[in-house]
């Protein structure tokens, strides 16, 4: 599996592209749905299929077809595999 930072546009990029999925990492402690833009913008081309907000926020939703999830949960699903299925 390649992890990849690809910038799609002059204006919008994401942090981590692996497989499927599209990742934006915030340090914020509360994310709101501008910080998934980029994300929401990718998810209107098609191309991936599961798009995530990492970040401290304790509070893991999902609003917009984006998971908004806190990093600790984040690594546990990646360690087990979740992600790479």
């Amino acid at each position: 599996m390649q992890m990849l930072f690809i910038p799609y546009n002059q204006q919008h990029e994401v942090d981590f592209l692996l497989g499927s999925l599209a990742i934006e990492v915030k340090s914020k402690k509360k994310t709101t749905a501008q910080d998934a833009k980029s994300l929401l913008i990718l998810k209107e081309e098609g191309k991936h299929k599961n798009f995530l907000v990492v970040s401290q926020d304790p509070l893991n939703r999902k609003q917009d077809g984006i998971s908004y999830i806190h990093w600790e949960h984040f690594l546990k699903k990646l360690w087990s595999g979740e992600y790479l299925a």
